[in-house]
């Protein structure tokens, strides 16, 4: 069951991500994590910012474009989730700005404490 529902993220994901727009400039994210698990692995887009301790941030990636909404699939022990709200409507999608970024993962009560996540422009 786990391995269609990461599948179902991974399409959704992929099937997001078409677009014609470019921006220009920078865009820079980092990775903060306020929840109370340590990661072993947050993906955000093609990027792997690798292993966060919670309470830890990760250094700035760069980025050419983000879909606004927030989140990251992240690994905690062996088990891969997504921390975030997965988007996929009907183009066009919001981009982020160029700026830097801090993606916050944190534990949301509204959620039950699942990991949730979201964008806090620098």
């Amino acid at each position: 069951m786990k391995k269609l529902i990461i599948a179902c993220l991974i399409l959704i994901t992929a099937a997001c991500t078409k677009n014609n727009a470019t921006i220009s400039g920078d865009l820079l994210v980092r990775v903060e994590n306020s929840s109370n698990t340590p990661l072993s692995a947050v993906m955000l887009g093609q990027h792997n910012f690798g292993p966060l301790k919670n309470g830890s941030m990760t250094g700035y990636q760069q980025f050419t474009q983000l879909i606004a909404y927030a989140g990251a699939m992240v690994v905690v022990g062996k088990d891969t989730t997504y921390a975030g709200m997965g988007y996929c409507g009907t183009p066009p999608l919001p981009y982020l700005e160029n700026g830097k970024y801090t993606l916050q993962i944190f534990n949301d009560p509204i959620l039950n404490n699942a990991l949730n996540s979201k964008y806090i422009k620098e």
